[in-house]
């Protein structure tokens, strides 16, 4: 497992000794460098690196911890070169080896998503118009999302999911239903038209609930108001002609 430079320097060692009683302490050294330069070369994390790589605590951290972990990575790749690589002692190998465990202990890409993803929970919780189901759908999303760079987007959405209800909440025809309903353009309407108007009344209430409001989105909320609009407007409920009276 001893690379060029390492029997090199073995041989060099034991060439030089003097006193024979320490010769076979040179040999000893050499067989723990090998050893350890064999665990160096079976290194888990060294093994899996195009894997760790690949993965949101690597691609997510900050760049000079990547850069560590590239770094130190290269630097066990160099010393297990036959050909290139240095004369390290045992001691050194292993400080190769541990320098590799080390930098991957500090990546901070998992840390940074989960970060993102309670800085995002905690803004959906105090969006003022959502349903509690909005919420939980808003939050339940953000926890399965495993990108980075898509947590925001679902901030987005349910702000836009906010709005719409804040929307829906303020529609004018919603607020004079019951005027609406009192008028002749609704009691001399037709049954079915008066009957879509109070079923898109309710449907809208229905969404309000704050503890039993569906989890619509944004687009499905504004369908919601859409259709309150659209059944005042198919109204056809005309004065009664009393001219013939």
């Amino acid at each position: 497992n001893l690379n060029e430079a390492q029997k090199k320097a073995a041989k060099a060692a034991v060439d030089a000794e003097t006193d024979p009683s320490k010769v076979q302490g040179h040999v000893t050294d050499a067989a723990n460098t090998d050893t350890a330069m064999k665990n160096l070369a079976e290194d888990s994390n060294l093994a899996n690196v195009d894997e760790i790589e690949k993965g949101v605590n690597f691609t997510n951290a900050d760049k000079d911890l990547q850069d560590k972990f590239k770094q130190a990575v290269q630097d066990a790749k160099d010393l297990l070169d036959k050909a290139k690589g240095t004369a390290k002692n045992a001691k050194e190998v292993k400080a190769v080896q541990d320098a590799i465990k080390d930098a991957l202990d500090k990546l901070n890409g998992n840390q940074k998503l989960a970060d993102a993803k309670d800085k995002a929970k905690q803004t959906v919780d105090n969006l003022p118009n959502l349903n509690e189901a909005q919420k939980k759908a808003a939050k339940a999303a953000v926890d399965a999302e495993t990108d980075p760079g898509k947590v925001q987007g679902h901030v987005t959405d349910a702000t836009n999911t906010d709005t719409a209800m804040k929307n829906l909440a303020g529609d004018k025809n919603l607020a004079k239903a019951d005027e609406i309903e009192k008028g002749v353009n609704f009691t001399n309407a037709d049954k079915d038209l008066q009957d879509k108007f109070k079923q898109a009344v309710q449907d809208a209430k229905d969404l309000l609930d704050k503890a039993k409001g569906a989890a619509k989105n944004a687009e499905e909320v504004k369908a919601v108001q859409n259709a309150i609009d659209q059944a005042k407007d198919n109204l056809n409920g005309k004065e009664t002609d009393k001219s013939g009276l």
